[in-house]
């Protein structure tokens, strides 16, 4: 599966306006490209928790020294 399925999956998810908390298991990204990682930021600012990321795709996501955001807090899209 890649990005596009991604992508129809998040607006789908937007656009019932389900407001549940998600969140997405990035273990098994090995690679992303600019149009997936643009769709990872703009899940991550939606509220999405992105989870189990390598290192360096959190350093790509802007998260601060490359920690994981692997927390229990449930968020919920805005």
């Amino acid at each position: 599966p890649g990005g596009e399925g991604l992508r129809k999956s998040w607006l789908m998810y937007v656009n019932m306006g389900a407001g549940e908390a998600v969140s997405v298991d990035l273990s098994a990204v090995n690679f992303v490209d600019a149009g997936g990682l643009d769709l990872l930021l703009q899940m991550q600012r939606e509220g999405i928790a992105l989870t189990r990321a390598s290192g360096f795709l959190r350093q790509m996501l802007g998260e601060p020294n490359g920690k994981a955001n692997d927390s229990k807090k449930d968020r919920t899209p805005k």
